[in-house]
């Protein structure tokens, strides 16, 4: 496995699943970082605080493309609607390779309410961890 280099620019690198499940672990443990609308949801494009949400903080398009996905809804229904071309598809190359079903996980982790270290939390991350049969340990300090 190629050693991980989290100080590259995110949005130019190319990730695997450990990777981006590290990075976005990394990003959010300041929960000031979360990026939320002013209805409270999560938000893909960025705001003053954050580069965006799990999902968002790596789509590439322009502000209109991203206030697009952000009035749609959630990621799996984003990433249907840009498959189907009803959405400009704004995601990565190697984020389109993941499962869609490990990036759903991903977003629902970060949109869930409970704070970074609760064991709600680390027992989500676990699951995603085990599924996907990841590193687990790259997460020690996480779970």
């Amino acid at each position: 496995m190629r050693k991980l280099n989290l100080l590259l620019p995110y949005k130019s690198s190319i990730m695997n699943m450990n990777e981006f499940l590290l990075n976005t672990l990394e990003y959010f443990s300041d929960r000031n970082k979360r990026c939320v609308s002013k209805a409270g949801g999560c938000q893909y494009s960025p705001t003053k605080t954050s580069d965006g949400c799990a999902i968002g903080r790596f789509l590439t398009g322009t502000p209109q493309e991203l206030a697009r996905w952000d009035s749609e809804g959630g990621y799996a229904y984003c990433a249907d609607a840009a498959q189907m071309g009803r959405l400009p598809d704004i995601r990565p190359e190697w984020m389109k390779r993941m499962p869609e079903d490990f990036l759903t996980e991903m977003q629902k982790w970060h949109d869930s309410s409970i704070i970074l270290g609760e064991e709600d939390e680390k027992d989500h991350l676990r699951r995603i961890i085990e599924e996907y049969n990841l590193d687990i340990n790259l997460f020690k300090n996480y779970l």
